[in-house]
C-alpha cells in the first residue's frame, strides 16, 4: 500500500513523469576512440581523449570553423555542412550527433555517428525526423514512427562575431513522451514552436535537439545491463550525447565552449535539473533554466514499473529469455500501441548511473553541479489537463478524481486547501479547483521545491512567475504560455505583449552571457534565497514577486516529504506544516 501511494504522489508530483571522455560513466562514450577521424580515413589523428580526438580541448583547428569567405558553410569534426540564411541570420538544421539507433542499437546507449567518407559537403537546411511517438491531443504533436531521429539544430547571427559568443541549448518537453526540436505552433501554423532565430539575434548561438522518447527511449529492461552497462534512460543519455557534440563543436559556429546553458520546459525542464544532478552531465554546461518543472520530488526507482513492463512484454509476446531480440524484432508502430497511457513504466529513474540517487539527496547533499539556477513556473499551470477531466462536476466526482493519486491521509488536506466556495465565481467550479490541484502539485511546488534545495545546496538561484492573463493564441497562463514570448514564435499582437517577449529574451539572454539575468534598463530581478522567498512576476507589469504560492505549497511539500526519510524533509527557513483553509 505504501509503494501504491508513492507511486500515484509521483504521478501527481511530477510535471510530465517523468559524452565521450567521462571515464567509467557505465556508456559507450569511454570507448568513442572512433570518433577520432583518422578511424574513418579523413582526419588522421587519434582517439577520445588522447591527442587529436573528438574531445580534444588543446585543438585550435575548430577555433574559426567557416570554411573560406563563406560562414553558410562550416567545418565539425564530422564533416562540412552547409547551412542556410534567414532575415537575422544563420541555421544549420539537421546535424546527426549520434548513430541512428536502429537494429542492434535500439534501446543501447547512443553510438558514435559514422560520417561518410566522401569529402562532400552536406546539406543542413532541414530538420531532422522526430522520434517515435504517438499523436497526442494533449501537446498538439503529431505520431511519427522514425527511430533514425537524433539530430540537433543550431542558430547564429547574420555574421560571425570577433568574439566567442554564449551558447544556449534547449531540451524540448512533451511528458517524455511527446515532442521534438521542430514541433509545430499549436495555433495551426506551419512556423516551428522552438525557432531559435530570434533569440540568436540577441547575440548568443542557439542550439536544440531530439532524443529518444517513450518506450523507445526510456525502457529498464534488465537484459541491457549486459550488453553495454546501461539499463534505461536512453533519452537522457541522448541529451548527454548532444550536449558533447555541442561541446566540441559549437566554437566552429560562433560559440563559446566555456559558456553554455541549457533551459527546457516541462520534461524538459525536469531533465535540465536532472542534468544538475548528474555526474555524466558535469562540465557539459555552466547555466540552467528550468520552465515549469523540477525533480526532487520522488523520482521512479527500479522496479517501481516491474509489474506494468511485464505486462507490456506480455501484450508484445516477449517475455522468453531472449526478450531483447523479441523486442527488437517488433515494428515500432507495435511498440507505441501497445504502450499504456496509464502508469507508463517508459519515464526516466533512477537507475545509479545517470541518476545514482534520488535528485533531492543530491542536492541535500551538495552533491550537484555548480550552475546558477533561474526557474520558475507559470500562474495556470493546471488548466492543461482540465480537458481530462470534463465531466468532474461534483462534490464526489471531485473527490473521486483525488483519491485515484493521493494516500488517504493526505485526501482531507488538499480538499481543505483546494474548496468549491473558492472557485465559485468560475463556470466550472470542480473543474478549476481539480486544475488548480493538479497544477501545484505536478508543475508549481516541485518547482519551487527544487528552488530552495538548489539556494541551499550554495547555488545563485532565481525564480520567476509568468502571469499575462492576455496569453499568446488564447492559452493565459496555461503550462507552457511563455514559450510563444521566450522564441518570439507567438501571435504577439499589442505592445504589452511584444515588451514582455523582449524583457523575457533579455533577461534570459543575458543569463547565458553572465549567470545573471539582470540587464542594463530591466527591471532588477532578486536572486532567490531561503530567507527572502523572492522572484519576479514575468507580467506586462513586471514586479517583485514574494508570494510564491507559499500556503500551498506548504501543503504539497509536507506531502513529498513523506515519500523520504524524516532527515530530508524540511529545509532551514521553510515550514514543514500542511496549509488548510482557504485564501
Amino acid at each position: 500500500m505504501k509503494r501504491h501511494a508513492a507511486l500515484c504522489l509521483m504521478w501527481v508530483c511530477s510535471v510530465q513523469f517523468a559524452a565521450a571522455c567521462i571515464n567509467d560513466d557505465g556508456t559507450d562514450y569511454d570507448d568513442w576512440d572512433s570518433w577520432g577521424r583518422g578511424s574513418r580515413g579523413s582526419w588522421g589523428g587519434g582517439g577520445c581523449c588522447g591527442g587529436g580526438g573528438i574531445f580534444d580541448d588543446d585543438d585550435d583547428f575548430f577555433d574559426d570553423g567557416f570554411l573560406g569567405f563563406d560562414s553558410l558553410r562550416v567545418r565539425t569534426r564530422d564533416g562540412d555542412f552547409e547551412g542556410r540564411r534567414f532575415d537575422r541570420g544563420r541555421s544549420f538544421l539537421g546535424i546527426p550527433y549520434a548513430a541512428p539507433p536502429v537494429g542492434d542499437l535500439r534501446w543501447r546507449a547512443p553510438q558514435p555517428y559514422s560520417a561518410p567518407k566522401s569529402d562532400e559537403v552536406r546539406m543542413a537546411k532541414e530538420y531532422g525526423p522526430r522520434c517515435a511517438q504517438r499523436a497526442s491531443q494533449t501537446y498538439q504533436s503529431e505520431a511519427s514512427e522514425s527511430e533514425d531521429c537524433l539530430y540537433l539544430n543550431i542558430w547564429a547571427p547574420e555574421e560571425p562575431s570577433s568574439k566567442k559568443l554564449p551558447v544556449m541549448v534547449w531540451i524540448h518537453g512533451g511528458d517524455h513522451a511527446n515532442g521534438s526540436a521542430s514541433e509545430r505552433m499549436p495555433d495551426g501554423s506551419s512556423s516551428v514552436y522552438y525557432d531559435g532565430s530570434k533569440l540568436a539575434s540577441k547575440d548568443v548561438i542557439v542550439a536544440s535537439f531530439n532524443y529518444r522518447l517513450g518506450a523507445l527511449g526510456f525502457l529498464p529492461h534488465p537484459d541491457l545491463k549486459a550488453e553495454d552497462g546501461t539499463y534505461g534512460n536512453q533519452g537522457l543519455l541522448d541529451q548527454v550525447a548532444a550536449l558533447k557534440w555541442i561541446k566540441q563543436n559549437i566554437a566552429a559556429f560562433g560559440g563559446d565552449p566555456n559558456n553554455i546553458t541549457i533551459f527546457g520546459q516541462g520534461s524538459g525542464a525536469q531533465d535540465v535539473c536532472y542534468h544538475m544532478v548528474s555526474p555524466l552531465s558535469r562540465g557539459l554546461f555552466h547555466q540552467a533554466i528550468s520552465e515549469s518543472g523540477g525533480c526532487t520530488d520522488y523520482q521512479a526507482e527500479e522496479g517501481d514499473f516491474s509489474e506494468d513492463m511485464q505486462r507490456w512484454l506480455t501484450k508484445l509476446g516477449c517475455t522468453s529469455s531472449n526478450a531483447l531480440k523479441c523486442l527488437r524484432s517488433k515494428r515500432v508502430a507495435d511498440v507505441l500501441s501497445t504502450t499504456p497511457v496509464s502508469n507508463n513504466p517508459f519515464r526516466p529513474f533512477v537507475d545509479g548511473k545517470f541518476l545514482p540517487d534520488q535528485p533531492r539527496s543530491l542536492f541535500d547533499s551538495g552533491d550537484v553541479n555548480n550552475a546558477a539556477y533561474i526557474l520558475g513556473s507559470n500562474s495556470d499551470e493546471g488548466s492543461l489537463f482540465k480537458e481530462s477531466y470534463s465531466n468532474v462536476d461534483s462534490e464526489a466526482a471531485y473527490l473521486a478524481v483525488l483519491q485515484q493519486y493521493l494516500p488517504a491521509a493526505a485526501l482531507a488536506q488538499v480538499g481543505q486547501a483546494y474548496p468549491k466556495a473558492q472557485y465559485a465565481d468560475t463556470a466550472h467550479p470542480y473543474q478549476s479547483a481539480l486544475s488548480h490541484v493538479l497544477g501545484d502539485a505536478r508543475v508549481v511546488c516541485p518547482t519551487w521545491d527544487t528552488a530552495r534545495r538548489a539556494s541551499e545546496a550554495g547555488l545563485d538561484v532565481y525564480m520567476y512567475n509568468f502571469d499575462d492573463a492576455t496569453g499568446v493564441g488564447g492559452s493565459g497562463t496555461a503550462h507552457g504560455a511563455e514559450l510563444g514570448y521566450l522564441f518570439g514564435t507567438g501571435k504577439l499582437s499589442s505592445d504589452a505583449q511584444k515588451n514582455l517577449s523582449d524583457l523575457i529574451q533579455r533577461y534570459w539572454t543575458n543569463f547565458a552571457a553572465f549567470g545573471d539575468p539582470n540587464a542594463s534598463g530591466a527591471f532588477s530581478w532578486p536572486q532567490y534565497s531561503n530567507k527572502n522567498k523572492s522572484g519576479v512576476s514575468l507580467s506586462p507589469t513586471v514586479k517583485v514577486l514574494t508570494d510564491l504560492r507559499e500556503r500551498e505549497c506548504n501543503l504539497w511539500h509536507s506531502i513529498y516529504s513523506t515519500q523520504f526519510p524524516a532527515s530530508s524533509t524540511t529545509l532551514p527557513g521553510t515550514s514543514s506544516t500542511p496549509a488548510s483553509g482557504t485564501k
